[in-house]
């Protein structure tokens, strides 16, 4: 990982402001933010004013934290799959698709928004936890089973004919986006 110092920061800066200015382009500096991952504060300067230190920001729909815990932003987007899960009512319930093609149909449709984002996620057991479970309350959902019934989650994903497969496939993004940052070259900010 390359770790930058502040004149480095301010030159980045100051070329980028070179660049707008060639394309006769303007930076917003009240909407440029600087951001650190440690305690110090830096003093970065976009035009005439030093931009504004954060703790965190939205970038892309995803939410860079300073402290690079993603709990917050895996919560985050697992409730706007789910969100999607529950405005998709009508398509579980209809009688003339099978469960089969209704669980086939709930991972292109939800997981990716689930998943936005997730080749960054440092996650920790509780997140894993967390997304194991939305994989079960998905498919709960899509099968209407609902966890009053006291249903294990192997009767589930056999109701489902089905294995759980979302963890693997964020733990198969992350190593593959992880084997494409190690092959970059060291000059790369990623």
């Amino acid at each position: 990982m390359l770790a930058a110092s502040e004149s480095e920061l301010q030159e980045m800066m100051d070329r980028m402001e070179r660049a707008c200015k060639k394309y006769e382009l303007q930076i917003n500096s009240e909407k440029t933010k600087a951001m650190t991952t440690s305690e110090t504060l830096c003093n970065i300067r976009c035009g005439n004013s030093v931009m504004e230190q954060v703790d965190t920001y939205a970038y892309l729909g995803s939410r860079i934290i300073k402290d690079g815990d993603c709990g917050k932003e895996i919560r985050s987007r697992l409730a706007k799959g789910y969100a999607i899960t529950t405005q998709l009512k009508s398509l579980w319930q209809n009688h003339g698709i099978s469960n089969t093609t209704k669980v086939k149909l709930l991972r292109p449709l939800v997981w990716p928004v689930a998943t936005y984002g997730c080749k960054s996620w440092t996650m920790r057991k509780r997140d894993e936890t967390k997304i194991r479970a939305f994989e079960m309350k998905c498919l709960g959902h899509v099968l209407h089973i609902s966890w009053i019934e006291g249903k294990t989650n192997e009767w589930v994903l056999h109701k489902a004919k089905t294995e759980r497969q979302l963890l693997q496939s964020i733990r198969k993004r992350k190593l593959t986006y992880f084997g494409h940052m190690i092959r970059k070259k060291e000059e790369s900010l990623e």
